[in-house]
C-alpha cells in the first residue's frame, strides 16, 4: 500500500506517516522498515513465513560499513541489547520499526503514539503490545542494514533523540507499566 502524505502531515515524521499506513493496508500482515535501511532480497519471504508462527516478529539492525567501524559497533552493540533485552519472564521486550512484521489483529487500538517525533513510536509499540499480551518473537537471523551515523556528534545527536523518546514514553504509559513490564 502506497500512503501519500502532503503538508503539514509531512512534517509530522515517521510515526503519523507509519500510523496512516497501517489505517491504509488491507491484509493482517504489515511488514515494516525504514527509509535509509536495506533489506535482504528474501526478507519478506522470511518475514511471512516466521509471522506464520508468531504474531509479531522483529529482527536485527547492522551497520551497512559506511560509518567508521567504531560507530558502527557502538549503534549495533546497542540494536544487539534491544534484541537480547527479556523481562523477568524471559520475554523480549522491544521491536524495531527497522526491521518488524507484525499481525494487525495483535494491535492495540492506538498502536502508539503520533506526536512525538524523538524515536519513540517503536519504543511505545513494543510497551502496547506487551500491555495487551502480544508475544514477541525476535529473529536473529533475520537482519537488516543500515547507515549509522558517520561522526560522533551525529551518534550522540541520534542517542540524545532516543533518550526524549525513552522519556516522553515513560511519562505516556507511567512508572506502574514501566515496573510491571520490566523495562528498567
Amino acid at each position: 500500500t502506497v500512503v501519500e502524505i502532503h503538508g503539514a502531515e509531512m512534517r509530522a515524521g515517521a510515526p503519523l506517516t507509519r500510523f496512516r499506513g497501517i489505517q491504509a493496508a488491507r491484509y493482517d500482515l504489515l511488514l515494516f522498515t525504514d527509509d535509509d535501511c536495506l533489506v535482504p532480497e528474501n526478507w519478506v519471504v522470511q518475514m511471512t513465513q516466521l509471522l506464520e508462527h508468531h504474531p509479531v516478529v522483529t529482527g536485527l539492525i547492522i551497520g551497512d560499513g559506511t560509518a567508521p567501524r567504531d560507530l558502527e559497533r557502538f549503534e549495533e552493540r546497542i540494536d544487539r541489547f534491544r534484541a537480547d533485552a527479556r523481562d523477568l519472564a524471559g520475554q523480549p521486550k522491544f521491536v524495531s520499526f527497522g526491521n518488524l512484521g507484525l499481525r494487525r489483529s495483535v494491535l492495540p487500538e492506538t498502536p502508539f503514539s503520533t506526536s512525538f517525533l524523538g524515536n519513540a513510536d517503536d519504543f511505545d509499540l513494543g510497551v502496547r503490545l506487551r500491555e495487551s499480551g502480544a508475544p514477541i518473537h525476535v529473529e536473529d537471523s533475520l537482519r537488516v542494514s543500515t547507515q549509522y551515523p558517520r561522526s560522533l556528534a551525529a551518534a550522540m545527536s541520534r542517542k540524545i533523540r532516543h533518550a526524549r523518546g525513552i522519556a516522553y514514553v515513560h511519562r505516556l504509559h507511567g512508572s506502574l507499566a514501566w515496573d510491571r513490564l520490566d523495562i528498567g
